[in-house]
């Protein structure tokens, strides 16, 4: 398992392709960045923030801050069922009963380990920070974190049309940088503060989409995805890479950690434009939060 240290909270000022958005809140670390490389080009596909003060974590999963999103506001939340499955329309081009109101731009999931998960979004017209839906009550460090609970799910279309190409980082890169890869763009670096650049081969991956889980559990807790998991048993899914694990330096702090999986059946391929699905998880999955975000 891939361990990191996330040593402060820092504000890092760079040098971007593109400006950085409003949608970039300025008291806020620059975050961890995803990326996609197909060959030699450059994709920005999702941003994870972690905010650490004295007595508490709080996780941010955005579309990237530097990019142009839309989306319709959620007309409610979902609840699941104890066993079995939920089908959930998220059609974007006919919308359910899921996914209908006014449109909203960049909006962003937030679980906040006093036990609140949230999605935030923008208006259309002023470009000022809204509601999105109403808090939900979420897992929280009052409860037992012996094991990985999972707090926010992103679906991320494999598809290039969905993100915003971006430049390849230079070879004297200074920051933190690390590959899912047979055959890595630059040699992994984890050793210095701040944020991490974390990329996914596009040529080591399947078509569709790759499911991104953000968990959470005790820093003393190593993931062990052969018995200590949230998944069901008998799951079917393709391992893009072992957990990802971020630790505040507060140990009293849960750790964070990130796991890529696949779905191994899937259906014929069409290329277009896909949107990206946010998935936040209540507790007991009573109040979970869904939206999707398509590129403009």
């Amino acid at each position: 398992m891939l361990e990191l240290t996330l040593l402060k909270t820092v504000i890092i000022s760079v040098v971007l392709d593109t400006p950085v958005s409003n949608f970039f809140k300025k008291s806020h670390a620059w975050p961890n960045r995803f990326l996609l490389r197909d060959g030699s080009d450059w994709f920005r596909i999702i941003d994870l923030q972690i905010l650490t003060s004295i007595n508490e974590i709080s996780v941010y999963l955005k579309p990237p801050i530097d990019g142009l999103f839309s989306s319709h506001e959620p007309s409610g939340k979902i609840s699941l069922p104890p066993k079995g499955f939920k089908d959930i329309s998220i059609s974007n081009k006919t919308p359910s009963d899921v996914f209908n109101g006014n449109v909203f731009f960049n909006p962003y999931l937030s679980w906040h380990s006093s036990g609140i998960i949230h999605a935030n979004a923008y208006k259309t017209k002023d470009i000022s920070k809204s509601i999105f839906l109403s808090d939900s009550e979420a897992i929280s460090t009052k409860d037992r974190l012996d094991s990985p609970h999972i707090i926010m799910t992103a679906v991320l279309p494999i598809c290039t049309l969905s993100y915003f190409r971006t430049q390849a980082p230079p070879s004297n890169f200074s920051g933190n940088y690390f590959e899912v890869s047979d055959k890595p763009y630059l040699e992994t670096d984890l050793k210095k503060d701040g944020p991490v650049s974390i990329v996914l081969d596009r040529n080591g991956l399947k078509m569709r989409a790759i499911v991104m889980d953000i968990m959470v559990h005790d820093q003393s807790v190593a993931i062990d995805l052969d018995r200590k998991h949230p998944y069901p048993d008998g799951a079917e899914m393709y391992f893009v890479n072992q957990p990802i694990t971020i630790s505040p330096n507060n140990k009293s702090l849960p750790a964070v950690s990130i796991f890529f999986y696949q779905p191994i059946k899937s259906d014929d391929l069409i290329i277009e434009k896909k949107p990206i699905i946010f998935w936040g998880r209540s507790k007991n999955q009573f109040q979970d939060i869904f939206f999707q975000v398509m590129k403009i």
